[in-house]
Formats: C-alpha cells, sequence, structure tokens
C-alpha cells in the first residue's frame, strides 16, 4: 500500500507522508463516525458543542504562525 502524501507543488518536495489504512482501520472509523453521529452528543444541547468549537478556535489561533506556513508550503507558495 501507498502512503498518503503531502508535497510542496512549487518544488515537488516531499513533506510529510502518513501510511495507508487497511479496510479494517477504515471500516473502523465509520463505524465510528456513524455511532457519534447518532449519539446524544450530536443530538443534544448546542453549548458543549460551542464549546470544543471555541476551544478549537483557540488551538488554531495559538499556532496561526505555524499552521499558515505549513498551508504555504502545502500550496507551493
Amino acid at each position: 500500500m501507498s502512503s498518503y502524501q503531502s508535497i510542496n507543488p512549487a518544488n515537488n518536495q516531499l513533506l510529510k507522508s502518513w501510511p495507508s489504512h487497511d479496510a479494517a482501520a477504515v471500516s473502523q472509523a465509520l463505524e465510528t463516525a456513524d455511532h457519534l453521529f447518532h449519539s446524544s452528543w450530536s443530538k443534544g444541547d448546542m453549548e458543549p458543542r460551542l464549546q470544543v468549537l471555541a476551544k478549537l478556535a483557540d488551538l488554531i489561533e495559538s499556532r496561526v504562525d505555524e499552521l499558515a506556513a505549513i498551508a504555504s508550503k502545502e500550496m507551493g507558495k
């Protein structure tokens, strides 16, 4: 199996690669996603989910320079 790769299109430099998943791992991920979609978390009160999104926004903001550099490389800029 080949791996997933992130390549800088400006110079074709390999930035990072990740291993492929077998059918069992993909199936397990889909089952987990379906379970979470039908869970009380998904169907319940919006406030806990908003708190998670706010935390995610804080994490992204705290790493904005690092994440921008990664995105720039992946886009070849």
